[in-house]
């Protein structure tokens, strides 16, 4: 599992635990992960990402959308990503993980139908947000 996977399953955790009225608006749409393959004709086809596709996966989508409405928003769209400390040469520095084009055009439908959408890269940034998204 992936550093993104750890923090989000946290925000998750905390967001249900404080907010244990809420816990159910607080969704993740499995987007991700691996898909099916077979051999179809002599060559390996990803079925199960046809399948996805047909069903309504979208790249780009937020890994966390909560359905509850605050201020000007109709709901709150929540990216995950990280940022570790590494070492270079013994010197301590930051990587981060950064959206992809498709994430970016799916931030910008959003914004424009009135959602907020907020990239986050620690448990900690997580919980200012929903305070903030709340405080509206």
């Amino acid at each position: 599992m992936s550093q993104e996977t750890y923090v989000q399953q946290a925000a998750v955790r905390w967001f249900r635990y404080e907010y244990p009225e809420l816990a159910k608006l607080l969704i993740h749409i499995p987007n991700e992960g691996k898909r099916t393959m077979k051999w179809i004709k002599g060559r390996l086809v990803c079925t199960g990402g046809i399948r996805a596709k047909d069903e309504g996966v979208v790249k780009g989508v937020a890994d966390l959308i909560l359905f509850v409405p605050s201020g000007d928003y109709h709901g709150l769209c929540l990216e995950t990503k990280k940022e570790d400390m590494s070492y270079k040469d013994g010197k301590p520095k930051k990587t981060k993980t950064y959206q992809s084009p498709e994430q970016k055009e799916w931030q910008s439908l959003v914004e424009n139908q009135g959602f907020k959408y907020v990239v986050y890269r620690s448990v900690e940034e997580f919980i200012a947000i929903i305070r903030d998204y709340f405080k509206k």
